[in-house]
Formats: structure tokens, sequence, C-alpha cells
């Protein structure tokens, strides 16, 4: 009988060791899958923020402080976007761009909705950027930023890009928190200073905020590897950054330039391939 126990006893270690060490590989995939869908709702909510700033670039007239309310620039249908500037403060101009519901699809192929309100402050000398039921590929985008625009000591133009965005997921409704303070600069005009649409720019910074699963995370871009997109390109091409959430950290690598629609999360020497999403 005593024998009988002491043989019970040994298989029920093993068994409880053998479990333990699966319910530990299980959580190390988990951490991996759940770091592989932050890094991939941390390229979405760039992506939405980036294509805002841009758009309102895009949109707001250059000679804003003195000219007539414009139609849209030459690259979207002239009706397609209105345009109306607001110069009754004495602090600031506000102009509303208003893409209409049915949206449009501007020339990185993002589809725009809604309306974005940009304040132009004149002590200050930045811009707010604030959404009136606005979207990004139907992926909704609520919250501010401030941009302030300025020249790095090699005299490059900079924008200075401050984010409390809220993303609000088209395919599930959920929600992605982006508090982001970075810095755009624009690093090669390719020779054609008047045309803003072969521009290169590359992006550093920190961000952090809550994934569409609840969880906190933080994100650091290499300082030795910043990210790097051209004006007319959907996604980032190049850069990286390290991804941290639920004491686990990844390194999401946008690639060597090559504009595709791919980047890989690396942990613990683990790769995988992601597709980033509109």
């Amino acid at each position: 009988m005593k024998t009988f126990s002491y043989i019970t006893m040994i298989a029920t270690a093993l068994f409880l060791t053998v479990a333990a060490s699966s319910c530990q590989k299980e959580e190390t995939a988990g951490s991996m899958t759940s770091l592989t869908a932050t890094s991939g709702d941390i390229a979405q909510s760039q992506l939405a923020g980036d294509e805002a700033v841009s758009a309102a670039d895009d949109y707001v007239p250059s000679n804003v402080m003195s000219a007539a309310p414009q139609k849209a620039p030459e690259f979207a249908p002239s009706d397609s976007v209105k345009i109306t500037i607001d110069r009754n403060n004495k602090t600031y101009t506000r102009v509303e761009i208003d893409f209409g519901t049915a949206g449009i699809t501007g020339k990185r192929g993002n589809v725009l909705k809604g309306k974005l309100l940009v304040s132009i402050h004149y002590i200050t000398k930045t811009r707010t950027i604030e959404f009136i039921n606005f979207s990004v590929n139907d992926n909704q985008v609520k919250g501010s930023k401030t941009v302030e625009y300025g020249k790095n000591t090699a005299g490059q133009p900079t924008w200075t890009i401050t984010a409390r965005d809220t993303i609000i997921r088209k395919e599930d409704g959920a929600m992605v928190i982006w508090n982001s303070d970075r810095v755009r600069t624009r690093t090669n005009d390719n020779g054609t200073p008047l045309n803003l649409w072969d521009d290169e720019y590359s992006v550093s910074g920190t961000a952090n905020g809550v994934n569409a699963k609840g969880k906190a995370y933080t994100m650091t871009i290499d300082s030795n590897n910043p990210l790097v997109f051209f004006a007319y390109y959907q996604h980032i091409v190049k850069g990286s950054m390290v991804i941290a959430s639920e004491q686990k950290s990844a390194l999401l690598d946008y690639g060597d330039g090559t504009k595709d629609n791919k980047a890989t999360v690396t942990m613990n020497g683990t790769i995988k391939e992601i597709t980033l999403g509109k």
C-alpha cells in the first residue's frame, strides 16, 4: 500500500511538472501573440494619426492668414472637400476641412470621412487638430493633436506632434488609446521643394496607451533606426521600435525601406511576420 502511494505520488509530481511546463509554453506563446496584436494596434493607430496631420497640411491653404476660402488642392476633385476659414477670433484662425460623409480617397489610398478642425495659434505658432466624426478607412479617430513647426540644427523642417488619440476600429469596435510625443523630420525633398508628394520623412519619439484588449503598452522608437516613410505611401517602410506590455517586450521592425505592408515582430529570438492594417 505504501509502495503504491509512493509511486502514485511520483507519477502525480511528474504530471504536475509536465503540466506546469506546458502552461509556461502556452503563456510564452500567448505573450508573443499578445505583443504581435499590440504591434498591429500601434501600426494602425500611427497610420490614422499621421494621416490626420498630413491631411491638415495638405488642405490648409499656405496663405491662410490672409487668403479667402479656397477649394481643395488639385489632387482631389474640387467639389469633394469643403474648406471653411474663420478669422473672427483674435488669437487664432480656424480652418474646417470637411471630407463629407461619403468621404474621399486621398493620394495615399486612405479613405477620409468627417471633419478636421485646425486651429492656427498666433502666439504659440502651433496648430491644434480636432476631429468631428472623422475616420480613416472607417476607423474612427477621436481626441486631439498639437503640432509645432520648426527646424533642426541641420536646417531640416520638423513637426513636433503631441497626440492624445482614441481609435475605434471598424472591424470589431475595439478601442485603442494612442498617446504619443514624436518628432517628424523631412529628410529629403528629392530636389523638388514645391512638390511635397515625393518627400521622405523620419520619425522619432515615444508613445503609450491601451491596446484593443484593454492592456497598457509603451512604445519607444529606436533612435539609431528611426521610422521612415514617404509622403505618397501608406505605410512606414523602415525603422524599428520596442513595444512593452504585460511585463514583456518585443521589437517591431518595418524592414529595409522596401515599400510593402509587411513588418516583423521579434521576441526572445522568435520572429513573426505581420501584415500592416489600414
